[in-house]
């Protein structure tokens, strides 16, 4: 399943961040973030609590072999920033996606510092209940 991408990507200032597996409190950091968001999702995952007006969706699996030729067949021409997730079973997939996109590789503990450093507590929790750096993979 794919959503047509309509917003415009530049040099970099709002590149788009392609996010994979997340869960809510993940997406609701990235969209925080105030650039278009990519999501790729295992079939099944987690869905419709992810999009926002600006925000894409593949629900692919990314384990198979027909991945490489998704990033540089999708993600490519829309010129990502960075490929990231907190989802270990993401990891090398998005380490590939990377790879192929000729972006550096973010750490889990770097992704959870910009989360971090950009919206410290999410919106509509208690002080410390749910912040990005208490989300786990």
């Amino acid at each position: 399943m794919a959503h047509e991408y309509t917003t415009p990507v530049s040099d970099g200032g709002d590149a788009a961040l392609v996010v994979m597996q997340a869960t809510a409190e993940v997406a609701e950091a990235a969209h925080a973030l105030g650039r278009p968001a990519i999501f790729v999702q295992q079939p099944g995952g987690p869905v419709e609590e992810l999009l926002d007006d600006h925000a894409l969706l593949h629900s692919l699996d990314f384990t198979d072999d027909t991945f490489a030729d998704f990033v540089g067949r999708v993600l490519q021409p829309l010129a990502p920033r960075a490929v990231v997730t907190l989802d270990e079973s993401a990891r090398a997939s998005a380490d590939r996606a990377n790879e192929i996109l000729g972006v550096p590789r973010t750490t889990a503990d770097e992704i959870r510092a910009r989360l971090r450093a950009a919206v410290g507590e999410l919106p509509g929790r208690e002080a410390g209940q749910g912040t990005p750096e208490e989300v786990k993979p």
